[in-house]
């Protein structure tokens, strides 16, 4: 097994036949976005996505990295919404909780439930982040944890 870190949240995990992005966002702030953290010469390699949670920071680009790839995005149930008969994900760059990104191969999961995907084992976990303070010069914003 190989695994790679970026930054501070992005992952990817090789092993056998199988890559997979764990949380492929951006180093981001209230005022900015920046790149990706990891880099688009692997995204269309990916087999899986995994998108931890619905913080922006964790999934800015999964839906740009599904495009290149091709590979199915496993998320928490709450970050898909059917309307219409269509699957939608909670918009990485949308402003507001907007459910508008389609997608058409994912698999959901909840807390303390497993499921297989494609021969893998995945357990959900409930966890929870304290507060975030960003300042940036004079500016402070905090978000509260969840």
């Amino acid at each position: 097994m190989k695994l790679t870190f970026y930054l501070y949240n992005s992952f990817i995990i090789e092993w056998d036949d199988k890559k997979l992005a764990m949380d492929p966002g951006a180093l981001f702030a209230y005022w900015f976005s920046f790149a990706p953290l990891i880099p688009m010469e692997e995204w269309s390699d990916f087999t899986h996505i995994f998108a931890t949670h619905g913080d922006p920071d964790h999934f800015w680009h999964a839906d740009r990295v599904m495009k290149a790839s091709g590979a199915p995005i496993i998320v928490n149930e709450s970050m898909i919404e059917q309307k219409n008969g269509e699957a939608l994900m909670l918009g990485p760059r949308s402003k507001g909780l907007a459910f508008d990104t389609p997608v058409s191969h994912y698999h959901t999961i909840r807390p303390f439930e497993n499921i297989d995907v494609d021969g893998m084992k995945i357990g959900g976990i409930k966890t929870t982040h304290g507060p975030l303070t960003i300042k940036v010069g004079p500016f402070k914003k905090t978000e509260s944890g969840r």
